[in-house]
């Protein structure tokens, strides 16, 4: 077909819809749905449809054109929240949703969370285990981020927690491998704040997220990001000193380096330390158990990197290389102070 005339039946769709003269709907409609036509004019037909969503068979046609193919799923994701009546918005959202698993497409998730009422997507994220289920994680996520009230996601949090520990949960089977506990791990990451000040906002309902998901050694790393994303960096040594508590198993003592390492490199980079911490203060950490002294450790050996390995610095390094947990030691060996030359 010739651009010209793609062009044409483009604003004629749009006209009918504008108009709303006899029959538009169901010549728009039959547009939508005519597979012969340019992918264009279906998708400016599913835009065109926007104009008629009191009646069911728009939903029908659109509904149709999301399970379509990637384009169509994106063109639809791609309407802002804005040209719909708020009535429609939470239909249209799980009209997404089911859409399409392309990254585009869940990625126009957040701007229509804010729009929808998270309760609708809690049964989605619990039980559809597709990608439409991802979806809905991701806007009961971002519902989340956007309120003070975490009480439905706290709550399908602690469901998935739950099912990922049922006898029933299928692992590694043919189709799914622990399901319920990767959605879970999905949706804990979901909810870290974009910022650090965000994370402060938000201080006290990751403390609650913490507390849901506790210290058992299989989910215990989320636990820690978690609460790394709330600390307080004007003043992080109480808060380090929290996780440092939560550490209840040797096996994974460089995890937790790993993630405390991780967490000061971040901060480090949005300059949300105010200055570093002096060598004296971590003094309590590294005379501590396993906890403390891997938290010490990744304070020690970032801020040695950051100031050039100072001697007190190195005297605590030393130190942690005596250290009578091997685990400790054997990081703090790998440490190098010098760069090979």
């Amino acid at each position: 077909t010739r651009p010209a005339k793609i062009t044409a039946k483009k604003e004629a769709l749009r006209l009918l819809g504008l108009l709303r003269v006899p029959e538009a709907l169901s010549v728009v409609s039959a547009a939508g749905l005519d597979h012969a036509q340019n992918l264009d004019v279906r998708i400016a037909a599913g835009r065109t449809l926007l104009e008629y969503l009191d009646d069911e068979r728009a939903w029908e046609v659109l509904g149709q054109l999301a399970r379509g193919g990637r384009d169509e799923a994106i063109a639809l994701a791609r309407t802002a929240p804005g040209q719909l009546a708020a009535r429609h918005r939470a239909r249209y959202t799980r009209l997404i949703v089911g859409a399409s698993p392309e990254p585009e497409v869940l990625g126009h998730l957040t701007a229509w969370a804010r729009h929808v009422d998270p309760v609708d997507f809690r049964a989605t994220t619990l039980d559809d285990l597709t990608a439409a289920g991802n979806g809905a994680a991701i806007v009961l996520s971002e519902s989340a981020l956007a309120s003070r009230d975490w009480s439905v996601v706290l709550e399908v949090c602690g469901e998935l927690l739950r099912r990922s520990r049922s006898p029933e949960e299928p692992d590694a089977e043919e189709a799914l491998d622990r399901p319920h506990a990767r959605r879970l791990a999905l949706l804990v990451g979901l909810l870290f704040p974009d910022s650090w000040a965000e994370g402060r906002w938000h201080r006290e309902r990751l403390h609650a997220l913490a507390e849901v998901l506790g210290v058992a050694p299989d989910i215990v790393h989320h636990t820690w990001e978690v609460l790394l994303e709330a600390v307080d960096w004007a003043n992080p040594l109480p808060d380090l000193v929290a996780v440092a508590g939560t550490l209840g198993d040797l096996s994974q003592v460089q995890l937790l380096y790993d993630a405390v390492w991780r967490a000061l490199g971040r901060a480090a980079d949005d300059n949300q330390l105010p200055q570093v911490l002096r060598a004296d203060d971590v003094d309590e950490l590294l005379g501590g158990d396993a906890g403390a002294a891997a938290v010490g450790l990744a304070v020690v050996t970032q801020h040695g990197h950051w100031l050039g390995w100072p001697e007190e610095w190195r005297a605590r390094l030393r130190r942690l290389r005596r250290h009578p947990i091997a685990a400790i030691a054997q990081i703090a060996i790998r440490t190098e102070t010098v760069a090979p030359g």
